[in-house]
């Protein structure tokens, strides 16, 4: 089976990261919960205070999109809300498809 890792960064104005990592742990927290989610993590970047760092990993594409489709039907659901998370400057996520792994030791 691939396993399929999500990596990704966004980038803040400073002063509006912590709101944000704020406003993303429930998030989190619920995605974890997700069937295939392996890992699921929004991180600052300890040297980048602008920074914000995601990284996912799920057992399959078919468990990504699930969770992605959700994503989005809970964004639409949440638009009047808008402005409650900061909106990032900049957002980059890739998508890889793993075929094999092994200990890094």
């Amino acid at each position: 089976m691939t396993t399929v890792i999500v990596q990704g960064v966004f980038s803040f104005d400073p002063d509006d990261r912590a709101s944000f990592l704020e406003a993303s742990v429930e998030g989190m927290r619920s995605s974890r919960q997700e069937e295939g989610c392996l890992e699921y993590v929004i991180a600052a970047d300890p040297l980048d205070p602008g920074r914000v760092v995601l990284s996912e990993r799920w057992e399959s594409t078919e468990d990504l999109q699930r969770h992605l489709q959700g994503q989005a039907a809970q964004r639409d659901d949440q638009a009047p809300q808008a402005g409650a998370r900061p909106t990032p400057l900049g957002i980059e996520i890739t998508v890889y498809e793993v075929a094999s792994s092994r200990p890094l030791r």
